[in-house]
């Protein structure tokens, strides 16, 4: 009976242990991998400022996944709007025939970056959250309208938990407004 507090501490820490190493740990070791290909989408932004192909967008291939990353300035009507914009459907009509020939789940992720909605939209998207849900929800959508089967898409939002940059300057806020589509 003398023994129970140290038995019951030494098995908390045990638990905590477990826990960590086989919670936490994996967490945190693939959050810390997305952070650095997320440095590397932002280098690859960096350079193909000037091409053609508008300076918010690019793609990612790998052998098990194709990755294309948004700029939701150049995709939507506004800050705060969830209309695609002219531009936004070309480019999302072939982004559309690259998945419609593909197979595998189509991730469609929304984010935005730290300003919080107006009030004027605060009826409608009460927080950041609810406005990068939509905004996914509307380019999965779209991305449907234009052939892909509706099975294979899943829309979700971010709101600004996972920026790119740090919200500090006008340009990382615009970096940090963006949709990601996944192919895995």
């Amino acid at each position: 009976m003398k023994y129970i507090g140290w038995i019951l501490f030494f098995l908390s820490i045990a638990v905590g242990g477990l826990f960590y190493f086989l919670g936490y740990e994996p967490l945190q070791r693939a959050y810390q991998k997305q952070k650095e290909e997320i440095k590397l989408w932002i280098k690859k932004v960096e350079e193909m400022k000037g091409k053609e192909t508008p300076q918010d967008t690019f793609s990612l291939k790998s052998k098990d996944s194709l990755i294309y990353v948004i700029g939701t300035d150049s995709l939507f009507l506004s800050l705060k709007s969830d209309e695609i914009r002219e531009k936004g459907k070309k480019l999302l009509e072939k982004i559309a025939e690259e998945l419609k020939s593909s197979n595998g789940e189509i991730l469609i992720l929304g984010h935005t970056d730290n300003v919080p909605v107006g009030p004027s939209l605060k009826k409608l998207y009460p927080s950041n959250w609810e406005l990068s849900t939509r905004r996914a929800c509307v380019v999965a959508r779209f991305l449907i309208k234009k052939g892909i089967e509706s099975k294979r898409v899943v829309a979700a939002g971010a709101g600004p938990s996972r920026p790119l940059v740090e919200n500090t300057t006008e340009e990382n806020k615009r970096k940090n407004r963006r949709i990601e589509i996944y192919l895995r």
